[in-house]
């Protein structure tokens, strides 16, 4: 049976596995992009270390078999991965072209570019993420798993 439990760092691998497993348009990147670290670089760990009091995983009893992201504060969130998460991780990874013509480059403008591609935001806007690896996908009653984050105090 699969559990909602807040993120630890133990399950920073299993997350960033799960999201290449389900980057390539839900399904695995692997073998589809030469660099798949770019997908949880930018779509999945600068959430867990931004905000870690929004982080969850799904746990079917021994691994995180999904994960749920979010931030209180869009803004704040686009401002900090400029500034701090940007300048950690660009340097392992090439440079985004000016147009991109694949998949992969399209995940490295997107990369590089997301704070500055979002718009500003009302005061207090959240962002979330639900993420669940193919072979639990489907299977379960993820709504109530949803409900469930949903109640927990997250500070």
């Amino acid at each position: 049976m699969v559990s909602v439990r807040r993120y630890e760092s133990r399950d920073l691998a299993a997350l960033r596995e799960i999201c290449v497993r389900t980057g390539y348009r839900g399904t695995d990147a692997t073998g589809v992009m030469a660099d798949t670290a770019i997908l949880p670089d930018a779509y999945a760990e600068p959430y867990v270390v931004h905000d870690p009091g929004l982080a969850f995983v799904a746990d079917d009893g021994g691994a995180a078999v999904g994960y749920i992201v979010g931030t209180a504060d869009t803004d704040a969130f686009a401002d900090w991965f400029a500034e701090t998460w940007l300048p950690r991780v660009a340097p392992k990874h090439a440079a985004p072209p000016e147009h991109p013509d694949n998949f992969e480059e399209a995940i490295l403008r997107d990369l590089h570019f997301v704070a500055f591609d979002l718009e500003p935001r009302a005061e207090s806007v959240r962002e979330i993420g639900i993420v669940f690896d193919n072979e639990n996908a489907g299977h379960g009653d993820w709504g109530a798993v949803c409900r469930r984050v949903a109640m927990l105090d997250h500070r």
